[in-house]
């Protein structure tokens, strides 16, 4: 492998960068999770999907609740993770049953921040 590809290996398993620390009540006890900012390929997919199931974001508004709800568990499940952890801590099925999640999907959603020029480029 060359110098160049070790390079761009090394940057992109990166850890994805940290947002915001929560502290979340669970049983025993609180729980510190991290929401990190996704890659532009992850936002990408989100705001896709999103966009097809005629969620508009910038008005925080959707015809369809339940895409609507699809959407959040999507969203916190790319970005919460526990500290030090390289891989996310749930998958959107177990976020739909997660009673913690309006707790950071507000976290979650503000961490999507910086993708609004990537909306806007693709005609959102």
């Amino acid at each position: 492998m060359s110098n160049v590809d070790e390079i761009k290996q090394r940057l992109q398993q990166r850890t994805w960068p940290e947002y915001k620390r929560v502290s979340v009540e669970a049983e025993g006890g609180p729980v510190e999770l991290v929401i990190r900012r996704p890659p532009d390929r992850v936002l990408e997919r989100l705001l896709t999907q999103a966009r097809e199931a005629g969620l508009n974001l910038a008005k925080g508004e959707a015809d369809n609740p339940v895409a609507a709800v699809r959407f959040r568990a999507e969203l916190v499940a790319a970005t919460v993770f526990l500290p030090n952890a390289v891989t996310s801590l749930f998958t959107p099925e177990e976020v739909l049953d997660w009673p913690g999640c309006a707790d950071v999907s507000e976290h979650c959603m503000a961490a999507l921040a910086p993708s609004k020029g990537l909306e806007q480029a693709k005609g959102n």
